[in-house]
């Protein structure tokens, strides 16, 4: 099973300190994360379609490979994605990389979820891969019209 750091693992700016160095960039630690996160938007689509989906009654979790400076960030911007998701599982949380099995079959066991019964969205063909070979359906994403059909298909929506 592929493992990541765990929350008492060093920071992501220390981690990469020795190689910015060597690399001879100099960049402070907000400015090294700044640097990377704020490309980061939001999907006016998508969000309209989390909500539909939650006024339904139904369960929506995010699975995502993601450090614990760039979860702080998304909580911070992103502050909607407590109202409309169940869950979020990080994998600087979690203790699992997607693909491995155990990311998926962790947020499975945590909500009591069937694998048949989810539908799974991922923008990494071999995430999509190891979702489905565990018996959940699972998609590349493309767009937001797409995961609509996909929803209209299985009778979700």
């Amino acid at each position: 099973m592929a493992q990541v750091r765990m929350p008492n693992a060093p920071d992501f700016y220390q981690l990469w300190k020795p190689y910015l160095k060597k690399w001879g960039v100099k960049l402070t630690e907000q400015e090294f994360l700044d640097f990377g996160f704020t490309a980061e938007k939001e999907n006016q689509e998508l969000i309209k379609l989390a909500q539909e989906l939650k006024a339904k009654e139904l369960k929506l979790f995010i699975l995502s490979n993601n450090f614990k400076e760039r979860t702080a960030y998304y909580n911070k911007k992103f502050s909607f994605l407590k109202e409309l998701f169940d869950k979020v599982y990080y994998s600087w949380q979690t203790g699992f990389v997607k693909p491995s099995p155990g990311a998926y079959r962790i947020l499975l066991s945590e909500n009591n979820l069937k694998p048949e019964e989810c539908i799974y969205f991922d923008d990494s063909e071999n995430n999509v891969k190891i979702a489905n070979s565990l018996g959940i359906k699972s998609f590349v994403f493309e767009n937001e019209e797409q995961i609509r059909q996909i929803l209209k298909n299985n009778q979700v929506i």
